[in-house]
This record gives structure tokens, C-alpha cells and sequence, in this order.
């Protein structure tokens, strides 16, 4: 069987047999050819993790595959304003604008820049500016590792680095970056102290001396400061628990007055509503009554006088006042309708406001004793 066409949920149930903690599997974009396949293996035991690195090797349907710890090449910062490397966006003095990595245009000039051309603003190739194909972030890639190499102290203990193909030496086996200075260290503080343990223990036929009476007084008064420190510390919280009670208690009492209040001017403004609301209908009954009435009366006198009046010696005066007052007649009806289908919606308008601000009031003064 040819590994190539092995898929990896055949390779993961292949491997679970043996090993029960693969979580994860995949291969890695770009290492797919006719004679190489890289396929990255997750696990979540340790130790089956260090068993698979000890051997460096594993069996797959017959086949013997190596296997390495993978460690991802290190990233590079680059700066997401100029999308040069060695700095960020908020130290950038190359450029006042944010360039578009595919074009190296103005990003916020509102042009479409998903779709632009292509082209890298560093050296002019087809390819975006922050792509590892770009000569100056290879320049500045090779120059970091170039420098990591010679200055391995500066990295943290215990981290590991790939060195890229193209960074390495030619000859040279060396694929990962490491910071061996401290991990001596740390190798030698660990064998000192085994050393110390042993020596320690090392007459085992001697009894172990028992510890001084001064010790135990020392140990004694420590407890005994200890319990009082707790002790302290307990009564300290139990009267901030109670203040901060009796606060809650005074501020409850504070808000319930306050609603109390509320309750009470909106009945005062209920009742100021309704006293307004009756001088108005008692105002529009005396104009509606008395006003219209008592001047269409007048109209309606002074219209049968001047008939009566009329005759064939004066009706070339009285026609013209005739007229006038069946005028002036209906004008004062016409008036009368119109205030009254006026004074009907005012009321209509007025009902509703009252109900609004009634339901609105009732809102925020019920709602908080609900809760």
C-alpha cells in the first residue's frame, strides 16, 4: 500500500489501537509530494507522547515511518500598518496611512481590496507583502535565526525553535534553536540538591535528633497568633456584614419613601387633572349654551323685525340687512359646529394623555416593589 494513499482517518484508527490519547490529526499544508508525506500527530498523554519521540519510529500497516517532535517554524512580527517586519502597528514611523497587503494602496480609501492586484509593495513580485516568498521578509528571517544562533541566552528556558531549511548551514544537521545555557543550570541546581538529599541521609544508623524545646514554644506561640489573627479577621467581617445589612436596610427604607412620595404627588396631579378638566366642561357648556345660543337668538329677533318692517316703501334698506343677518346667521351655526366637533376631539385627545401618563406613572412606582 502505497502511504500516499493512506487517509488519516486510516492512519488515526491504526495508531488508536496502540496509542489512546490521539485527539488530533492532519497533514502539513505544503510537505504533500510523490515520495514525501508529513502528517501531524496530537496527543494528550505525556507519556505516550515521550514513547513515540524515544523510538522514532512507527509501524503503519506494516510500513516503518519515522517520526520527529514537530515544532512550527517561528513567526515573524510584522507590522499591520506598513506590513514591514521588526515592529508593530503602534511604533510604525514608515508610513501614516494603513498600506493594503495584496496592492500597497490606502486600505481605507474605500475601494474593494479583496479583489486587487496583487502585488507586493517591498520588491514589486506577485505575491501579498507579508508572504514568506517576499525577499525582505526572508532577509529578515534569515537575520533573526542568524542572531538567535549566536545569542541563544536570549531565549526563554525550556523553548525550542525550528530552524527553517533555508536557514540552516549548509551540512549541518542543528533543526532546532534552544537556549542550552539554562537548561545546564537548571540540570546542575537539580543534582546539587539531589547531592545535598543524599548526603543528608546518608548515615542511616544514626537516631534523628529531636527538635528543641524552644522550637516547640516558637511553633506553640505562632498557632496561638494565628488563631487570634483569625479570630480578628472573623469579627472584622461579621460588622461589615452587618453595616453593609443596616446600609441596605436605611437605603431600602430611603427608596420606599421616595415612592411613597411619588405615589402621592401623582394622586395630587390626578386630582389637579380633574379640577382643570371640569372648569373646561363647565366653561364649554356656558359658551356652547349661552354664547351661540343667545347670539343666534338675537339674529333670529332682529331677522322677524325686519320682516315685519319690510313693505314696498323700504325694502330697497331692509333687503340688504335681511341678507346680513341670515349672514351673520349662519356664520354664528357654522362657528358653533365647528367649536364643538373642536371641544369633542380635545376631549378624546385629553382622555388618552390622561390614561398614558396614569399607565406610565403606575410603571415606575409599582414596577421596583414587584421586583
Amino acid at each position: 500500500m502505497d502511504k500516499n494513499t493512506i487517509t488519516n482517518d486510516e492512519i488515526k484508527e491504526e495508531l488508536e489501537i496502540k496509542y489512546k490519547s490521539i485527539y488530533a490529526l492532519e497533514n502539513i499544508i505544503g510537505t504533500l509530494n510523490l515520495r514525501n508525506r508529513h502528517v501531524r500527530i496530537d496527543l494528550q498523554d505525556e507519556k505516550e507522547y515521550n514513547k513515540i519521540l524515544r523510538s522514532g519510529k512507527l509501524t503503519i500497516f506494516g510500513q516503518l515511518i519515522e517520526c520527529d517532535e514537530y515544532l512550527p517554524a517561528p513567526k515573524i512580527l510584522i507590522c499591520s500598518k506598513c506590513n514591514s517586519p521588526e515592529h508593530t502597528k503602534q511604533r510604525c514611523l514608515n508610513s501614516k496611512i494603513e498600506l493594503c497587503r495584496r496592492c500597497g494602496q490606502d486600505r481605507n480609501d474605500n475601494n474593494d481590496h479583496k479583489s486587487c492586484e496583487i502585488k507586493c509593495h517591498h520588491c514589486g513580485g506577485a505575491h501579498t507583502s507579508t508572504d514568506y516568498f517576499c525577499p525582505v521578509i526572508q532577509k529578515f528571517r534569515y537575520e533573526l535565526i542568524n542572531e538567535l544562533k549566536t545569542r541563544p541566552d536570549l531565549l526563554p528556558t525550556a523553548t525550542q525553535i525550528f530552524i527553517p531549511t533555508d536557514c540552516r548551514e549548509h551540512g549541518s544537521k542543528i533543526k532546532v534553536l534552544e537556549n542550552k545555557l539554562t537548561q545546564n543550570q537548571i540540570s546542575n541546581k537539580n543534582q546539587h540538591q539531589l547531592i545535598v538529599h543524599h548526603s543528608n541521609f546518608a548515615d542511616q544508623s544514626q537516631w534523628p535528633s529531636l527538635p528543641s524545646a524552644s522550637l516547640y514554644s516558637s511553633t506553640t506561640s505562632l498557632n496561638d497568633n494565628l488563631i487570634e489573627t483569625t479570630k480578628s479577621l472573623s469579627n472584622e467581617l461579621k460588622i461589615i456584614k452587618e453595616n453593609y445589612a443596616a446600609e441596605q436596610k436605611r437605603l431600602e427604607e430611603r427608596y420606599n419613601n421616595h415612592l411613597n412620595l411619588m405615589n402621592q404627588s401623582w394622586l395630587i396631579m390626578q386630582q389637579q387633572m380633574q379640577t382643570q378638566t371640569e372648569m373646561l366642561n363647565t366653561m364649554d357648556g356656558i359658551i356652547n349654551s349661552t354664547l351661540f345660543t343667545s347670539c343666534a337668538n338675537v339674529m333670529e329677533v332682529l331677522t322677524q323685525i325686519a320682516l315685519k318692517l319690510l313693505n314696498e316703501n323700504n325694502h330697497t334698506e331692509l333687503n340688504p340687512i335681511l341678507a346680513l343677518l341670515q349672514q351673520q346667521t349662519l356664520y354664528i351655526n357654522d362657528k358653533k359646529s365647528i367649536y364643538t366637533s373642536h371641544q369633542i376631539k380635545l376631549n378624546m385627545l385629553i382622555e388618552k394623555q390622561r390614561e398614558a401618563l396614569k399607565s406610565s406613572l403606575n410603571t415606575i412606582i409599582k414596577q421596583p416593589n414587584v421586583q
